[in-house]
């Protein structure tokens, strides 16, 4: 690789590094996967990334696969963003842009963290939905097809992304929008892979119609996203192909987004339920006022952080008087005091249902309830680095009519495996997670991993749930995704992939099933736990 790497110094203007100390600090994502890069390439300019994969393709048109593997600040658990040979590490991709108030759309690079250009739009009163919340870059996070849980008017990156800006397989440029059918038809001339790519992905639809539409809007897991390439009245946009592709179709270099403004003004409450069948009762009451945040949390995890030391001040409260079985966290964010001090009063009628406390905090001035947003986090990471939570069981999606069934065969599950599987999750988009404390040190712990997925992924299926509805697949959930999906679906999806990315530069591994040997190899001993 030293060759490789003196050529592609000179020809950058990024660093290039084989340095072993730097490969092995971008080895791991925040999961269970590791896999040591050949080399690791910070791209300045976005000409970078174009003649990294110029490079690749070219090499592999003479035999010579070099994978590229893109990556953000690595907070995925699922080894999306893990592999070997070149690793572009986006992070020094960080511009901003611009605002546009007028038309509320806002230009980034994909190396801004979330979390920064959260802040930044916040300045303007406003925000991008999905990214609420969010812990890694914005390209990582909408390569990772990841719902947001804040500002829930918009939640999906799918209705938040204008336009994207994408370097292919074989360097070209090519910039997604929504596209009449007259400006689809140029683009279909073009030469080279673009035009194969849009002549390809228009075939695709018209020969698989009725295969695509049976994709349920809640399944994530593949190249879903191609059943909202072609709209109703005939536009035709490749952005959502690329929301959730895990850098498997291109790379994203640049993104136009959709903001939406928000209120600065915020209610937030706690409730603390003896019956974890009146919590979930309640979801549909809370669902009604159309929160800006709305989670549920299996009181298990409150238990455990109890004797981890960490307290709560409205959960002992409600401990104080019954034992408690959930937990619901809301934030109200409306523009009108009125209007929320009314859904603040309707929030205070659901102590009145059998045993139930509730705790409301005005503009933040209780940070107790501030605080128990974060008690998820604290729970998955306690002292020792071997042992911890990942979110690698999250995610998934179950219909609200099934939710019931599901809760109550989890716990055969839990005492088969000798494992306590607390839930929680996110009720306004039925998307959830289980968060079994492992330890990467025991063998008997590893296994139970992949047992719990083979075994998860089966009860979604029974209960009509989907293993992803955000955060991707990576290299774990795929072959248990896989097992289940329909093989024409799954054929479908490789010839998308066959089409992006003829030559599998990449990030192979990603999105296909893995042999079991190889997901072994690269199991390793301690959590990455700087994401807390």
């Amino acid at each position: 690789m030293s060759k490789i790497a003196n050529y592609l110094r000179s020809h950058i203007a990024g660093s290039v590094s084989t340095r072993a100390d730097w490969r092995a600090s971008v080895s791991a994502d925040a999961g269970i996967l590791a896999a040591t890069p050949e080399l690791v390439v910070v791209p300045r300019v976005v000409s970078d990334i174009r003649k990294i994969t110029r490079f690749a393709w070219q090499m592999a048109e003479k035999g010579h696969t070099i994978p590229v593997v893109t990556r953000g600040v690595g907070c995925g658990a699922l080894g999306g963003a893990v592999g070997q040979g070149i690793l572009l590490d986006t992070t020094a991709l960080d511009t901003i842009f611009e605002y546009d108030g007028k038309s509320q759309r806002v230009r980034v690079q994909p190396g801004v963290l979330a979390h920064n250009l959260t802040v930044a739009l916040s300045m303007q009163g406003a925000g991008v939905g999905p990214l609420a919340n969010q812990r890694g870059t914005v390209g990582g996070v909408l390569a990772a097809g990841a719902r947001g849980t804040t500002l829930s008017r918009t939640t999906d990156f799918a209705e938040a992304v204008d336009q994207l800006e994408v370097v292919l397989a074989n360097g070209d440029v090519m910039q997604t929008e929504r596209l009449s059918r007259r400006e689809l038809s140029r683009r279909k001339d073009l030469p080279g892979l673009e035009g194969d790519i849009y002549r390809g992905v228009d075939a695709i639809i018209a020969d698989n119609a009725s295969l695509i539409e049976q994709i349920d809007p809640n399944d994530a897991s593949g190249y879903s996203g191609i059943a909202r390439v072609k709209q109703p009245d005939g536009t035709f946009d490749l952005g959502p192909l690329l929301i959730g592709s895990e850098g498997t179709l291109g790379i994203i270099d640049e993104l136009i987004l959709k903001t939406e403004f928000f209120s600065f003004r915020q209610t937030m409450g706690a409730l603390v339920f003896r019956s974890g069948e009146d919590a979930r009762a309640a979801i549909d009451t809370i669902d009604a006022l159309q929160p800006a945040r709305l989670e549920y949390i299996d009181a298990a995890i409150f238990e455990q952080l109890r004797r981890d030391g960490k307290k709560y001040a409205f959960y002992e409260a409600a401990a104080q008087q019954f034992t408690p079985q959930a937990v619901l966290l809301v934030t109200l964010d409306d523009f009108n005091n009125r209007t929320r001090a009314r859904k603040q009063a309707k929030l205070e009628q659901l102590q009145l249902v059998g045993d139930t406390t509730v705790s409301i905090a005005e503009d933040n001035d209780d940070d107790d309830i501030a605080v128990g947003f974060t008690a998820l986090d604290n729970y998955r990471w306690p002292d020792a680095a071997h042992v911890g939570a990942p979110r690698l069981f999250e995610g998934f999606y179950v219909p609200p009519q099934r939710f019931e069934e599901f809760i109550r065969a989890l716990a055969p599950l839990a005492r088969a495996l000798q494992l306590p599987l607390p839930l929680a999750g996110h009720p306004s988009l039925n998307l959830y997670g289980i968060y079994p404390r492992l330890s990467l040190r025991k063998v008997s712990d590893k296994q139970k991993i992949f047992k719990l997925y083979d075994e998860l992924a089966k009860l979604l299926a029974l209960y009509d749930g989907h293993l992803v509805m955000s955060g991707g697949e990576g290299r774990l959930k795929s072959r248990f995704v896989r097992a289940a999906q329909n093989p024409d679906l799954t054929a479908l999806y490789q010839q998308i992939k066959q089409l992006f990315d003829p030559h599998g530069i990449l990030n192979p591994g990603t999105k296909t099933t893995l042999q079991a040997r190889t997901i072994t190899a690269m199991l390793r001993n301690e959590y990455t736990v700087d994401w807390q």
